[in-house]
């Protein structure tokens, strides 16, 4: 098991251990879930995004949004 020290400030250290990176699949296809769905489920008082759908989808599965980094599942890409 691979363990980081992360240091915030003169007074907080944190220990991350990891046994590694997880792969998640794809919840329509079982491949390799390499991106997240990223339709906003809820949003702040002032409209900032507070929870986003963050369903594992494949490069197959997903819709790009109105940028190259946003991406949404197939449930999420046929809502306006």
């Amino acid at each position: 098991m691979r363990c980081t020290l992360i240091e915030f400030d003169d007074e907080m250290v944190a220990v991350v251990c990891s046994s590694g990176h997880r792969r998640q699949k794809c919840w329509q296809c079982k491949g390799v879930g390499n991106r997240l769905c990223d339709f906003v489920l809820n949003r702040s008082n002032d409209g900032k995004p507070i929870r986003t759908c963050d369903r594992p989808i494949c490069s197959r599965h997903s819709t790009k949004g109105e940028t190259p980094d946003v991406d949404f599942c197939s449930e999420h890409s046929e809502i306006p």
